[in-house]
């Protein structure tokens, strides 16, 4: 080989060697940009979680308040509760009553209408 063949070869491995170091240089640039990405969505996944534990740990503080406030409305309604029915009951038993009188007033009415004629 001549000498010229030789720096034709070199010239070529020194042009792909070129080529070599730019491409390597854009990747590295890309797994950068990369990089930074993964950092911020690091940050984002660790706010949002914190978020999660502080909303799950609202939601049982809430849950516990609205139990204990079901519990308190239950124990006032419950006498209301008694009452109505009593009430219902009596309500009941008076309409049963004045049935009862108005079937007399009206088996009365029957027989002063047939003795009076």
């Amino acid at each position: 080989m001549t000498q010229e063949n030789n720096n034709r070869i070199f010239d070529k491995i020194d042009r792909l060697d070129e080529k070599f170091d730019r491409k390597m240089d854009i990747l590295d640039r890309r797994l950068d940009s990369l990089d930074k990405q993964l950092a911020i969505y690091n940050v984002e996944l660790q706010k949002h979680i914190e978020g999660v534990k502080l909303a799950r740990t609202e939601n049982a503080l809430l849950k516990a308040h609205l139990d204990e406030k079901v519990k308190e409305i239950e124990s006032t309604i419950l006498p209301i509760d008694e009452h109505v029915k009593r009430v219902n009951t009596i309500a009941i038993f008076i309409a049963k009553i004045f049935g009862l009188i108005s079937a007399l007033v009206a088996i009365g009415a029957g027989i002063f209408e047939i003795i009076k004629k």
